[in-house]
């Protein structure tokens, strides 16, 4: 079950690949909130989301910290569990800290915060 998470952080700021990117805002999935607050299934569920890229948002949101990456699922890690009930802007300032400091390498996407 999907926790519902507030919040306004852009998907520019996660640093997804541009194909990535560019489904999810097609979709109408415009905040990182918003990513983390849906399942495998509402994703896959995405208009042209295919698993490939499942692996890659997967992946760089395990990157990242803010999902377990042992689990097939988003499952929240307890941090991002933890500022969300702290508030909308602390888990907003979370997401992004955690963005900047694990920068995807040049050439992995070209979305700037």
């Amino acid at each position: 079950m999907a926790i519902h998470l507030e919040g306004e952080t852009p998907l520019s700021v996660i640093g997804f690949t541009n194909r990535v990117y560019n489904n999810l805002m097609r979709n109408g999935v415009k905040t990182a909130e918003a990513v983390l607050s849906m399942s495998k299934a509402d994703l896959m569920g995405l208009y042209n989301f295919k698993a490939k890229l499942y692996a890659q948002l997967h992946g760089r949101l395990a990157e990242i910290e803010l999902i377990n990456p042992n689990e097939e699922d988003i499952v929240l890690m307890p941090e991002v569990l933890k500022r969300n009930a702290e508030g909308r802007s602390k888990l907003q300032i979370y997401i992004i800290a955690q963005s900047l400091g694990k920068v995807p390498s040049e050439g992995e996407s070209s979305q700037q915060p």
